[in-house]
């Protein structure tokens, strides 16, 4: 073990400075749901946001830090139920899911500032 945590002589030597490592994760989800209509109609809404930012390992930026993925995840849901007889139901749904990758300062950004196309 070295003085930068867990890298192993082997790979120092090889010019590995700094692993991969976690910085942040998160999972928030909220569902309410009830009746519209007594004994005839329900709904059920959830919303769900996840994330998690990640040092990549042996990555910089030109300022020398070392280079963050970050992304977002969410999920909207909406399910409507209506009770048509005695014996039958008919559901509605719809969902949304939403994706955002955040700096990218990873490999792509990295490059990039070795290459001088950032500012």
């Amino acid at each position: 073990m070295s003085s930068q945590g867990f890298i192993r002589t082997d790979l120092e030597a090889l010019g590995f400075k700094k692993q991969n490592r976690v910085k942040s994760v998160y999972d928030v989800n909220f569902t309410v749901g009830g009746p519209v209509v007594r004994e005839k109609m329900w709904f059920v809404g959830s919303l769900r946001r996840w994330a998690a930012t990640k040092y990549v390992g042996n990555t910089f930026t030109s300022t020398g830090d070392q280079a963050i993925d970050d992304g977002r995840l969410g999920d909207a849901t909406l399910r409507l139920t209506v009770q048509t007889s005695q014996r039958d139901k008919l559901s509605l749904q719809y969902g949304r899911h939403f994706n955002w990758r955040g700096r990218r300062d990873g490999v792509q950004r990295a490059a990039a500032d070795r290459a001088g196309l950032c500012v």
